[in-house]
């Protein structure tokens, strides 16, 4: 899936809240050309590195509060959020998938 500046509700509600939001464009994203999309065709697990980076690089860049990250999708990007919350228990306090 590709993030496109195009209206997203859950976005929306999450920065009326005063959420800070973070959408990745994770290898296999499309619209970027066959080398990106074809850059993890033997390393399924390239996006969810993609994911994890860009999660400590918005903490390392004082964007994200380390003790408040969440993560959410739907379809591949709810796949993402379990996978991450799996894998980083102590990285996110909430996950929706």
């Amino acid at each position: 899936m590709r993030f496109a500046w195009t209206p997203n509700p859950q976005a929306i509600l999450a920065v009326d809240l005063g959420i800070a939001v973070l959408s990745v464009n994770f290898r296999f994203s499309l619209d970027y050309g066959t080398v990106y999309l074809d850059a993890g065709k033997n390393d399924t697990l390239l996006p969810q590195r993609d994911l994890h980076a860009a999660v400590l690089w918005a903490i390392e860049m004082g964007i994200a509060d380390p003790s408040r990250i969440g993560i959410m999708g739907h379809s591949y990007g709810g796949y993402s959020a379990v996978y991450q919350a799996a894998s980083y228990p102590d990285l996110y306090c909430v996950t929706i998938p």
